[in-house]
């Protein structure tokens, strides 16, 4: 790994998603209601605690330990069959959240991309590709002081590459911290309503 993909890659992501099941790990399932679910610590009130509502074909996430500001909503059409499901990361994310762009996260995915594309090249021995990897790394060291202040900042540096690079999708996605509660919220959730349900049968 070169010393800029090495610059661009580092301390990303901040959290891992094991990190953030981490600190659900400890929760509980309290039913309220047949559709108001709380997950919380036993005896712990409703510090580090969560209620997921499950209403008229959509769900609500809200609480002291939740996504976003005030907590999230999804699409409308699910309910807690589904959420009670081991869900793909990017697919739960989907319902629930907004893409963004993420100057880290920008650092990250083009670090990463420079590595693939040296990699190809060297794989296969491909000139094309090898070409285009050295001139996504020189307009990288030539803009990286200010490409990531914002998502236009990015793109008029990158308008440089003669790569469809929007196609990888770099630097959008998920807020991080939003989506790693969400999954890891998803992740309990799913256990505990699992063994639950096995105990009534």
């Amino acid at each position: 790994m070169s010393k800029i993909e090495k610059y661009l890659t580092r301390d990303y992501p901040p959290m891992t998603m094991d990190d953030y099941y981490e600190s659900m790990a400890q929760n509980i399932l309290i039913k309220e209601s047949d559709t108001h679910y709380r997950l919380a610590r036993e005896g712990g009130g409703h510090i580090m605690s969560v209620s997921i509502i499950f209403d008229a074909g959509r769900i609500i996430i809200t609480g002291d330990w939740s996504p976003g500001k005030h907590g999230a909503i999804s699409a409308l059409g699910y309910g807690v069959r589904w959420f009670s499901g081991k869900l793909n990361q990017d697919y739960l994310g989907s319902k629930f959240l907004d893409r963004e762009w993420d100057a880290d996260r920008a650092r990250w995915d083009l670090g990463h991309q420079l590595s693939e594309i040296a990699k190809e090249a060297y794989d296969h021995r491909d000139r094309p590709t090898l070409k285009s990897g050295k001139k996504l790394r020189q307009i990288t060291i030539d803009n990286h002081y200010f490409m990531f202040d914002s998502g236009y900042a990015f793109h008029d540096a990158m308008q440089e590459w003669d790569q469809e690079w929007h196609e990888y999708g770099i630097g959008m996605g998920y807020n991080e911290r939003d989506h790693g509660m969400l999954c890891a919220i998803n992740r309990r959730f799913s256990e505990l309503y699992s063994e639950a349900s096995d105990a009534s049968v």
